[in-house]
């Protein structure tokens, strides 16, 4: 602990010079932020790119205080013990450039009147993410290479080898999500994958550099982590997205009333070219609880039976843009090109027995907080961690009505605003939000900002209607001897 404590006080006293610019920069961000109208239009852009530029150089100069490559540093004839230098370096961009970056914002919150929970938790979380994405990757980079020029290559070749596989391999990933793959809810899970990949490898190139400093295994691992990396953002396996999802949700309890049920009879119908093959399969979900939404993403079910196994992907259902009935009867519907699946339901048809399994995620969205507010030129709270406003031109001009949140917009957060006579109504939603941690902000900004809104209103009186976020439940229905009826071959519609 005292070799650590004498390493950071050292790092300290060399970077000062670089830390006092580095918390300028933070001043002029905070100040920008908080007089977007007199500062200079070239301020705020500044700000936000030299604030991450300058947190990655005092980096690369803590690492290569003591960098790692090479034979001739004074700490190597007077050795430190490793754990201590590595635990000082860490220590050094949690308190010296994450810290910072945290009270900066944090201010912002507070400055702007914005509420502290869940401002500051998930103000929190995002620092978090920073570290472990951004800020660490950095210093791996760092203890890659001997010096700053080393560096910059090493990390424009991190910068193009993932945007390679992406260009190479984007068009066939694709093509192929927009038919067969999860969509919506499970957008986030590839990013996830990579992210914990990332962290994994990350933390052990930092470990294996600073303890045994194998350079040239080290570097072929990180390129070898930067291609797979990539990879696995594009071609997660529906089955580990399907699981990962269903880990994250709570079981879908008995005692909320709510029931979900498949039929155990579908029709089958084959397009005449052969592209395609609709499937239908009846869906109902009663007791939902009174003032409550449903939505219910694709889902998939893998049929089992003497013909084989299959797996299609079926349509769900919302009540998000419609009244949310009493019981909700649908007919879920699947479109594949997997000759097993075909095969499976001929033969089923034939006489076969056939079992079914579903994997079926349900979010249940509590009652909207609604307010009625009078909006003028200056944010004011309107629920829900919330602020909205005019925003007006100059003279007076009416441009837009605009919504902003902490840190982020929350998960499937919905926000609508009826206006006027006759109502008009204006929605915004997004449902880009990781739905198990309470953040997924890798920027600088504080404050998530968006427009809800052009038309000129009458007046100035609104109702803001703000829906999530949702608990999420999973269950898996078995079906047993399920019935399917083979139609006639019919022509696509174009």
């Amino acid at each position: 602990m005292k070799q650590l404590i004498h390493i950071f006080k050292k790092d300290f006293r060399h970077l000062w010079s670089e830390l006092l610019l580095f918390a300028a920069f933070l001043g002029l961000y905070v100040w920008t932020e908080l007089h977007p109208d007199t500062a200079f239009i070239t301020l705020p852009v500044l700000a936000k790119v030299m604030i991450p530029i300058g947190a990655a150089y005092v980096i690369v100069r803590l690492v290569h205080a003591e960098a790692i490559p090479g034979h001739n540093q004074f700490w190597l004839t007077r050795p430190y013990r490793w754990r201590s230098l590595l635990g000082a370096k860490l220590v050094f961009i949690l308190l010296c450039v994450n810290l910072p970056m945290f009270a900066a914002r944090a201010t912002l919150l507070l400055l702007q009147d914005f509420p502290l929970s869940p401002g500051l938790l998930n103000l929190a979380w995002s620092q978090l993410e920073m570290t472990a994405v951004i800020f660490l990757p950095l210093a791996a980079i760092a203890a890659l290479t001997a010096g700053l020029a080393s560096f910059i290559s090493a990390l424009i070749v991190g910068i193009l080898v993932p945007a390679g596989v992406l260009v190479l391999f984007q068009y066939p990933y694709f093509q192929r999500a927009t038919f067969f793959g999860p969509v919506e809810t499970d957008n986030w899970i590839p990013g996830f994958y990579a992210s914990v990949m990332m962290v994994l490898v990350v933390g052990g190139l930092l470990y294996g550099q600073y303890k045994s400093r194998r350079n040239w295994l080290s570097r072929v691992v990180a390129l070898v982590t930067l291609v797979a990396g990539s990879m696995i953002c594009l071609h997660v396996p529906q089955a580990m997205s399907a699981g990962l999802n269903a880990w994250i949700a709570e079981p879908l309890p008995e005692n909320t009333g709510i029931q979900l049920r498949l039929t155990p009879e579908m029709e089958m119908q084959p397009f005449k070219d052969g592209s395609f093959v609709s499937s239908r399969m009846p869906v109902s979900i009663s007791g939902v609880p009174e003032g409550h939404l449903i939505y219910v993403p694709r889902f998939p079910v893998t049929f089992k039976g003497d013909g084989g196994r299959a797996q299609a992907w079926f349509s769900g259902w919302s009540s998000l843009y419609r009244p949310q009935p009493a019981v909700v009867n649908y007919q879920s519907k699947a479109f594949t090109t997997d000759p097993s699946f075909v095969s499976v339901q001929v033969a089923n048809s034939r006489g076969r027995s056939l079992h079914a399994q579903a994997s079926v995620d349900l979010y249940l969205f509590p009652p909207a907080i609604t307010k009625k507010v009078r909006l003028g030129n200056t944010p004011a709270n309107v629920g829900g961690g919330f602020q909205c406003y005019f925003n007006l031109l100059a003279g007076g001009g009416f441009r837009s009505t605009r919504c902003r949140s902490a840190v982020g917009w929350p998960f499937m957060m919905r926000v609508s605003m009826t206006r006027g006579e006759p109502a008009e109504t204006k929605t915004y939603e997004d449902e880009s939000q990781y739905p198990l941690v309470p953040s997924n902000n890798f920027t600088l900004s504080s404050v998530e900002e968006r427009s809800v809104g052009w038309a000129e209103p009458v007046s100035p009186e609104f109702t803001v209607s703000i829906l999530g976020p949702p608990r999420h439940f999973h269950r898996e229905v078995d079906l047993d001897e399920v019935h399917v009826t083979l139609l006639p071959a019919t022509e696509r519609r174009q």
